[in-house]
């Protein structure tokens, strides 16, 4: 029988390799286990949470049916109706026609001696519609005059003038207004000391 380094080799039998005679060997098996460990713990961490996440979700939509069953839907209509009329209503507000304005510069621009005895305003057209009386004729030139002059007012036009049988003098006609000059905005408000 062979010898080799003392000890008798038999013949039939050969020496199996260990992982210790294999040193690259053991540098691979050792990753290799350390990767394996390393996909079992993230594999279980990310398992762990996914679990938490479907029981999260699961648990708002309980809630969610929750809230759907306690909705009041007429009670939301009548909200979002309100909130409709309140978007309008500001809108209006915007662009609001301040007429008592409007009504103060005529007053302010009547002549002592006449007296206006009706009034009509379209804010579409423009227009404020006037009839008045007057004690002569001057008197109402003074008046047209005075309108002319206004801020506000971009033309007058007379319909008609006549004396009435009590000799009073009545006439008609039609102011052209620049509605953002005249009635589009409030007059300042006097400050009280």
């Amino acid at each position: 029988m062979p010898y080799k380094g003392g000890v008798q080799l038999l013949p039939e039998t050969e020496r199996r390799p260990t992982l210790a005679s294999y040193t690259s060997g053991n540098s691979y098996f050792y990753t290799a286990v350390a990767l394996g460990i390393a996909i079992i713990i993230i594999g279980a961490t990310l398992g762990g949470y996914k679990a938490s996440l479907r029981q999260q979700i699961a648990s708002l939509d309980g809630q969610l049916d929750a809230s759907e069953q306690q909705r009041n839907k007429t009670q939301e209509q009548e909200l979002i109706a309100a909130s409709k009329q309140s978007r309008v209503m500001r809108q209006l507000l915007a662009g609001k026609w301040y007429w008592s304005q409007a009504l103060e510069r005529m007053e302010q621009m009547t002549q002592a001696s006449v007296a206006l005895t009706q009034l009509g305003a379209s804010a579409t057209k423009g227009t404020i519609t006037f009839r008045g009386t007057a004690d002569g004729y001057a008197a109402v030139a003074r008046q047209l005059a005075a309108f002319v002059a206004a801020t506000g007012v971009k033309d007058v036009s007379l319909r008609s003038v006549k004396t009435n049988p009590q000799g009073v003098i009545e006439f008609d006609g039609e102011l052209s207004i620049d509605t953002r000059t005249l009635v589009g905005k409030p007059s300042p408000s006097p400050s009280t000391p």
